[in-house]
């Protein structure tokens, strides 16, 4: 019989909570997804699957593990795995999941310690997007037909 600390058994209280919460079911998939990468590499290294046996260094190691180890799209069935490494947002959103995750557990006492508590969320770099410049804005008003009520309202 599993413990009340078995990820699996927390793994599903955590989901029903995301329901309960009124969470939207993509968040909810991106959240149980992110957890299923986490429990196969504590699996895979021979780590705990009892939630109360795992410390900050382990989640640590997890994170390191993504860094140095998984390819773009290496969990995404339905993407081919490319040879670059995880982007630093994509590492981010791993690590606030297992946050978020050991937090609820911990807000519903069902650990004493929280293991993800003192784990810092990643940086990464800030990606600065593309705007439009001067002369595309030029353009763009340029291409309104203002003596027509639809164009006049654009």
């Amino acid at each position: 019989m599993a413990s009340a600390t078995d990820l699996v058994s927390l793994y599903e209280g955590f989901r029903l909570y995301c329901l309960a919460e009124g969470k939207q079911q993509t968040t909810i998939r991106w959240y149980m997804g992110k957890l299923r990468v986490f429990f196969r590499y504590l699996q895979k290294s021979g780590l705990s699957t009892d939630a109360s046996e795992l410390t900050t260094a382990n989640i640590r190691g997890f994170l390191v593990h993504l860094r140095e180890n998984v390819r773009t799209d290496e969990n995404n069935p339905s993407k081919p795995t490319q040879e670059t490494n995880l982007s630093a947002q994509t590492i981010q959103g791993y690590a606030r999941t297992v946050k978020a995750f050991f937090s609820w557990a911990t807000r519903e006492d069902l650990l004493r310690e929280n293991p993800a508590k003192r784990v810092r969320i990643p940086k990464a770099p800030r990606v600065l997007i593309a705007t439009l410049n001067e002369e595309h804005i030029r353009r763009l008003l340029a291409a309104i037909d203002s003596k027509c009520a639809i164009g006049f309202r654009d």
